[in-house]
């Protein structure tokens, strides 16, 4: 019986496991397209993935 009900709520939890991997992946090209903007505008010399989430 609690494998049945671990099938049922499978597509549940695998679309909320994608939505957080997405969600994960927007943040961190925000933050890389930031960092690319400054890097151009000369506001720093750091290096890439010096900061992070």
């Amino acid at each position: 019986m609690a494998g049945t009900a671990l099938f049922l709520y499978f597509p549940t939890i695998l679309a909320k496991y994608a939505a957080g991997g997405i969600t994960f992946e927007a943040i961190a090209d925000s933050q890389k397209s930031q960092w690319m903007k400054e890097k151009q505008e000369k506001k720093h010399i750091e290096g890439f993935l010096a900061r992070s989430l």
